[in-house]
């Protein structure tokens, strides 16, 4: 907003919203007008989104729409206004608007130029808007329910950079076996989250049953050729608990921060043999051999979790003493997330984090 301030010479300019009976200023110079409810019969707003064209009001006080509106008459004394419709999906709803408490006159090509950046504040506005979609529709894809398991405990969160991010995770039970998966594609933002959403559905047309490797490769093949058109890669811990014995089959694709850890602190760090996909054409993963002991708890995070620390075994042994700490799962992910929210790195990369717990 202060691009409008600085173009027109104006005290204040606003980006409102209008729905049935408010207006709402989604953003302002000076930035402490943002957020600000105005009922809508105040408003000037109302009156710009009934017509298509600019509504320009030289001095309030002489106009009879507006002489006697609050808004003159009382604080924050409005005498110019001059605003133009938003639209979204073809209906109005709100208005670029620039105020002064002077009277004045915008020039035709000064209307224009409001009308120009109008255009690009709904260009803006629609993408935002197609962004807070993608959003929604990536958090609908991560699990809605926590498997009902007896001896176990699990859950899961992801905490994405941006609105749309390239981490997933996921599981499924069914009969002895919890199948686990956490993904990180390269980078942040839209290009890695679809790439993350393929292979979300390769992993989850692939699932057999037969084991991790078998699995992970057949869902690996399907997406190899899009990974190498975008010069992209992902890491991944697929894991295959078997519950009665607690034994635990995995891929770890180039993931290395697949841990477990015990009720007193102690952390075994399983090793990573893979590479992540995307990196070699035709390449096999292969399972490694782990065991979740009652007590214990199989972790996996992904590498969000290094920006937040100078070292990768201090990020370690932070999420190692969440866990054991935690009465539970989820209280264990809540900490390392708010942790990781309250550093001074917040927000530079997706975080994704899975615990299942061996109760007995």
């Amino acid at each position: 907003m202060r691009i409008a301030e600085t173009l027109f010479g104006v005290p204040m300019a606003e980006i409102n919203l209008i729905d049935e009976d408010r207006q709402f200023t989604k953003a302002a110079f000076p930035a402490a007008n943002a957020g600000k409810v105005t009922p809508r019969g105040d408003s000037f707003c109302t009156v710009t989104i009934a017509d298509e064209a600019t509504l320009h009001v030289p001095d309030a006080t002489v106009d009879p729409r507006f002489a006697d509106n609050p808004l003159v008459t009382g604080g924050p004394g409005i005498r110019f206004y001059a605003g133009h419709p938003l639209s979204a999906n073809g209906q109005r709803v709100g208005s670029l608007c620039l105020v002064d408490d002077a009277p004045r006159t915008l020039t035709a090509p000064e209307q224009q130029m409001l009308a120009d950046l109008a255009t690009w504040v709904e260009r803006e506005l629609e993408r935002d808007s197609e962004m807070a979609y993608a959003a929604d529709v990536q958090a609908r894809l991560l699990p809605r329910s926590v498997p009902t398991l007896d001896d176990y405990e699990v859950a899961g969160t992801c905490v994405t950079a941006r609105e749309v991010g390239g981490d997933f995770y996921g599981w499924r039970a069914e009969g002895d076996l919890l199948d686990v998966v956490l993904v990180d594609v390269m980078g942040k933002g839209v290009g890695p989250g679809l790439l993350a959403a393929g292979l979300r559905a390769a992993l989850r047309a692939c699932l057999s049953g037969a084991g991790p490797a078998h699995d992970f490769n057949l869902a690996a093949a399907l997406v190899e050729d899009d990974f190498a058109e975008n010069g992209s890669f992902a890491t991944a811990f697929a894991a295959q608990v078997d519950l009665p014995t607690g034994a635990v089959s995995y891929v770890d694709a180039g993931h290395s921060l697949g841990l477990v850890v015990a009720a007193d602190g102690a952390c075994r760090r399983l090793p990573s043999t893979c590479l992540p996909v995307g990196v070699l054409p035709g390449y096999q993963w292969v399972a490694a051999e782990a065991r979740v002991e009652p007590g214990e708890t199989l972790v996996v995070v992904s590498d969000g979790i290094l920006d937040h620390f100078p070292t990768t075994a201090e990020a370690v042994a932070h999420v190692a003493a969440a866990v054991s700490a935690a009465s539970t799962t989820q209280a264990a992910l809540e900490e390392i997330t708010a942790a990781a929210a309250r550093s001074d790195t917040a927000g530079l990369d997706d975080l994704t984090v899975v615990a299942v717990r061996r109760l007995r």
